[in-house]
């Protein structure tokens, strides 16, 4: 999977993803994802997606996790300090962002084959799901697994026949649950000056720091 070769879809919510995997509706996600910020609180904010493979997740997985191997999802929270169910401070319109989200198509691919679910509706939850860790909500311990699965249902039920994506449920074990992406350096974060699919290549590739967190 060449990162290097996604293509952006409009603003707002911002999905990358390579060309090999066209297959999926962009358009349609996007949409979805730009009601699911909204209802969320933070309409209007943005939200990048990359949509990648597992080679390039698992690194990324590596790198910040410490974890060797592939995942379905990483977020990487664009604000510190989030406490859920309140909304970060933010001191101009250049802060009116949640982070990145990067998504093993691949990964989803299988899990939905093992489970008979529909790729489409699996994608989406796992948006909700990675909004929510970019809103502070995490799955750590029991109650606060709770929390955000009230979070994830409240947004979710803003879309038009949102039953079939509750009935993707997303784990919240060890195993297969996705984590908020932890740092060993602050400054590795993806930056938020250049597209999320230029960070996360440079992260795989060893590359210098493509810049600076906006504070």
């Amino acid at each position: 999977v060449l990162l290097q070769d996604c293509s952006p879809v409009a603003m707002g919510v911002l999905i990358n993803y390579p060309k090999v995997l066209a297959r999926i509706d962009v358009a349609k996600l996007k949409r979805q994802s730009d009601i699911l910020v909204s209802a969320a609180g933070c309409k209007g904010w943005e939200l990048s997606v990359l949509l990648t493979g597992d080679k390039a997740i698992q690194a990324l997985n590596k790198n910040f996790r410490q974890l060797d191997e592939p995942t379905d999802i990483l977020a990487f929270p664009f604000h510190e300090n989030l406490v859920a169910g309140q909304m970060p401070v933010i001191s101009s319109p250049e802060e009116e962002d949640l982070g990145e989200l990067v998504i093993s198509v691949p990964y989803v691919q299988r899990w939905c084959q093992e489970r008979q679910k529909k790729l489409h509706n699996r994608m989406v939850r796992l948006v909700a799901h990675g909004l929510c860790h970019c809103l502070g909500y995490d799955h750590e311990n029991d109650d606060d697994a709770r929390l955000m699965l009230e979070k994830e249902r409240f947004i979710l039920s803003r879309l038009e026949g949102y039953e079939a994506f509750l009935a993707s449920k997303h784990s919240h074990n060890r195993e297969e649950a996705s984590r908020t992406a932890r740092k060993t350096n602050q400054d590795a974060l993806p930056s938020r000056r250049v597209p999320p699919h230029a960070a996360a290549l440079s992260q795989l590739q060893g590359g210098s720091k493509p810049g600076h967190r906006r504070k």
